[in-house]
């Protein structure tokens, strides 16, 4: 009998232990929590991960005016040339007594915000003494034109430009002034529009004298002064 008891009592305690077993919470260890730590933070370095409207401001932002690489760019001047003077087979001839009016407009794109690259034509309009058959003398110089710029402010921008070009004499008798054109200045842009630029002027052309016949080279070069918009 007190074997069966034993016996029973062994039973009793091993089945309300397994109960217990079965019913418990087990707590986190530390490692556990850590890890629960790291896997928040991992978790939120993954939600702040930038948006797609985010990516594109920056984007936006980067893509500015002066970033653009090309982009058009025209202007329209209007100016006035002094005489200057000629010169016939190395031989300064003297005052050419040419002072002109000049409407030009010159197209094309630039380059980055440091160069430009175009073409245009000039009209040139000028009084004379020196030839005796007309006293007036209409020109047209075609070029192309180079430009290298100097951002110093969004408002300010100097610049150096050269033309290179054809010279078209269109009035009565002007046909002797054909002949290579070339021209240097420096000048700057001021706001949003304005421009303004001085510098020489170089007509070289064959004139034939109408007595001997015999063709002379000239070359006439001149100061002008010129101001205008841009766009």
């Amino acid at each position: 009998m007190n074997v069966k008891r034993l016996l029973l009592s062994i039973t009793l305690i091993l089945s309300f232990a397994t109960l217990l077993a079965q019913n418990t919470v087990t707590l986190p260890t530390d490692d556990d929590i850590f890890i629960t730590g790291k896997q928040k933070k991992s978790n939120k370095s993954i939600n702040t991960l930038p948006k797609d409207d985010d990516v594109f401001n920056v984007s936006n932002k980067k893509n500015t005016q002066n970033d653009r690489r090309i982009w058009y760019e025209g202007e329209y001047n209007i100016g006035y040339g002094l005489s200057g003077r000629a010169t016939f087979e190395g031989t300064k001839f003297g005052d050419m007594k040419m002072n002109r009016f000049i409407v030009e407009t010159v197209q094309g794109v630039r380059i980055t915000p440091y160069a430009f690259v175009g073409g245009g034509v000039s009209l040139q309009y000028a009084y004379r003494d020196w030839v005796e058959w007309d006293n007036k003398m209409v020109m047209l110089p075609i070029f192309a034109n180079v430009k290298g710029l100097y951002p110093v402010s969004e408002s300010f921008e100097p610049y150096v430009s050269l033309r290179l070009g054809y010279n078209v004499g269109l009035g009565k008798g002007d046909s002797f002034a054909n002949g290579l054109y070339a021209s240097f200045a420096l000048g700057f842009h001021a706001g949003n529009h304005f421009n303004f630029n001085f510098g020489w002027e170089q007509v070289r052309y064959k004139y034939r004298d109408e007595i001997t016949l015999i063709p002379t080279t000239v070359r006439a070069g001149s100061l002008f002064f010129k101001l205008g918009l841009r766009f």
